[in-house]
């Protein structure tokens, strides 16, 4: 069978809370009409998923608000687009006919965080930002239409409870790890999780300090935080591992400068971790569920013995209940 390819003339987009928004429908306006902003975005989705008639484009100017329309979220329990110190800039819905619907945070385009007065680097940082945005939703459409996204697997590997409680957290950031290992191989990438990692560390500790300080009062709540921010780091090194990769021989770079709290957080596991994720194909290359498995295992047990000697010793016990406890005397 021949494979259809499609251009960028023949995507179907919808712009959602947009018009409501003046400055943001004025500054996309500028953006589609005159720099072709779309065709950017649905360049990069057709070099993975080349059939337009199988995927959809949404650029909404409240990424919570289309998701928890679409998800029929409640409000209390509603759609955040923060992680830790970073943020989400897109969602890709898998939907009943096979089709997908690429989601895109449209303030994050019309807005992007670069601190200029020209118009020109604001128009290319935003365009880059569409081009990565297209790339990476696109990967995960890519995983999903070969079954090896991470619902497939996650709970494919033989691990005690404690490292398996994290396998869901993990499976998620392999993912992730395989498309941004995928989109930096061929594009120039506006962002730069090297010079987030300062907030990354920060935001860490900061949860773990307050949590140590004060789990007396509601442990269950304070496990919850602290679990938040594991789970939000652990996706910081998954990016990582993809933006600062291996040198020559294949050894884990370190990333450059290094960070104040890199000696207290990630020094003594960096090197296994960023080896670990690269045993990870980039999202192009297929892999078997048994290699996935085998990686979302190396990687629970890597993040659990990571919590323990940071001081954040959290599992399962004999009797099947959840622990925590808070053994560092400072974070």
């Amino acid at each position: 069978m021949d494979e259809k390819r499609g251009t960028a003339q023949d995507i179907s987009v919808t712009l959602e809370h947009v018009g409501d928004n003046p400055v943001l429908n004025l500054a996309l306006g500028l953006l589609i009409n005159e720099y072709n902003l779309l065709g950017e975005i649905a360049t990069q989705i057709l070099e993975l998923m080349p059939d337009p008639s199988r995927w959809r484009l949404n650029l909404s100017g409240d990424l919570s608000a289309t998701v928890n329309a679409l998800d029929y979220r409640p409000l209390q329990s509603g759609y955040k687009t923060t992680r830790g110190s970073g943020y989400v800039g897109g969602v890709t819905f898998p939907q009943e006919d096979g089709t997908f619907l690429f989601v895109l945070d449209a303030n994050n385009l019309a807005f992007p965080p670069v601190d200029s007065d020209s118009l020109e680097e604001v128009v290319a940082h935003a365009l880059a930002t569409a081009r990565h945005l297209g790339r990476h939703e696109a990967g995960h459409a890519l995983l999903m239409t070969r079954g090896e996204n991470a619902e497939m697997y996650r709970d494919l590997a033989d691990l005690d409870p404690s490292a398996a409680a994290w396998s869901h957290i993990v499976a998620r950031d392999i993912d992730d790890f395989r498309i941004e290992r995928h989109v930096r191989q061929n594009l120039l990438s506006p962002y730069s999780h090297v010079e987030g990692l300062p907030g990354a560390l920060d935001h860490l500790s900061t949860a773990l300090a307050a949590a140590s300080r004060n789990w007396q009062r509601d442990i269950a709540k304070y496990a919850e935080a602290s679990d938040h921010a594991v789970s939000a780091f652990l996706r910081v090194v998954a990016y990582l591992s993809a933006e600062v990769g291996l040198d020559e021989a294949a050894v884990p770079l370190v990333p450059r400068p290094v960070p104040v709290k890199w000696d207290r957080y990630l020094a003594d596991h960096w090197a296994r971790w960023s080896a670990a994720f690269h045993r990870l194909s980039p999202a192009d290359e297929p892999m078997t569920l048994d290699q996935l498995a085998s990686t979302t295992g190396e990687l629970c047990e890597i993040a659990v013995e990571w919590m323990s000697a940071i001081g954040y010793r959290r599992g399962v016990a004999d009797s099947g209940e959840l622990y925590a406890y808070w053994t560092a005397d400072s974070y």
